[in-house]
């Protein structure tokens, strides 16, 4: 049995979808949007320990972090 969520997910992706996709591609756009969300978790944790003073951050783009402590 599915669980909701999985399923809720699904339906996201294949109602944006403009043509019928197959379970693979189902599978690479959810975890696009995973990696995409998660990257932006990762950086707003990042840039707090910039803020807080616990790590510093290089000038590249994007940038890269490195822990103080």
């Amino acid at each position: 049995m599915v669980d909701e969520e999985t399923t809720e997910r699904i339906v996201e992706v294949l109602d944006e979808a403009d043509e019928p996709l197959t379970a693979g591609e189902v599978q690479r756009r959810i975890a696009t949007q995973s990696r995409d969300v998660t990257t932006g978790v990762i950086r707003d944790a990042c840039g707090e320990l910039v803020d807080a003073g616990r790590a510093e951050a290089t000038d590249d783009l994007p940038p890269a972090y490195r822990l103080l402590e």
